[in-house]
């Protein structure tokens, strides 16, 4: 889930995704919808942004951006103001790059932290291969659907919809986070 509130929560894992990545998507699930719901959103977000060419991430992102960080409807709080809640708490952290590029390893961490158990490797493979995103979506990753909870499933897409003025955006609203969790290593990217 998407919690704010740090209170009475315990063995928690957070998952860490570059705010690029996670406003990509955002655009995608407020703008276009899911399987799983949200028309009442999409409807709410278009008409708050009336853009020309929905499909035109590129030019409307700026924009999506601004309202993502001023709006803060739906989740009530931005990816910025989640990082600097979470980021100095106790809880166990991953990143999804991380989990996309070493899962089997990454999950016998993760658990090893959250219960104190070691969870073999054949084990934790075979975990890894039941919830994959192939294995869930029926696509390769990186095989676009629109309209999908699972969208695309890989990691830097947010290189394919950036411009140039979405980069300065982005690093106004959020570069320091992006910082504070090795994304970047200064706000010069």
């Amino acid at each position: 889930g998407h919690y704010y509130s740090t209170f009475g929560i315990k063995n928690v894992l957070v998952v860490w995704r570059d705010g690029r990545d996670v406003v990509v998507s955002q655009y995608y699930h407020w703008l276009f919808g899911t399987e799983i719901g949200g028309i009442s959103h999409v409807r709410e977000c278009r008409k708050n942004l009336q853009f020309d060419d929905y499909d035109d991430i590129i030019s409307n992102l700026p924009k999506f951006i601004e309202y993502v960080y001023t709006q803060k409807k739906h989740p009530r709080f931005s990816w910025a103001e989640f990082v600097n809640r979470w980021y100095d708490t106790d809880a166990v952290f991953v990143k999804y790059e991380d989990m996309r590029s070493k899962p089997t390893e990454e999950l016998q961490r993760i658990i090893n932290e959250l219960r104190k158990i070691s969870l073999d490797e054949k084990k934790a493979a075979e975990i890894v291969e039941k919830y994959s995103f192939e294995r869930r979506s029926g696509r390769k990753y990186g095989q676009e659907k629109k309209g999908s909870f699972m969208r695309k499933g890989i990691v830097g897409d947010w290189k394919n919809s950036f411009s140039d003025e979405s980069i300065e955006t982005f690093k106004h609203y959020a570069g320091n986070e992006l910082v504070k969790l090795g994304y970047e290593k200064n706000l010069k990217w």
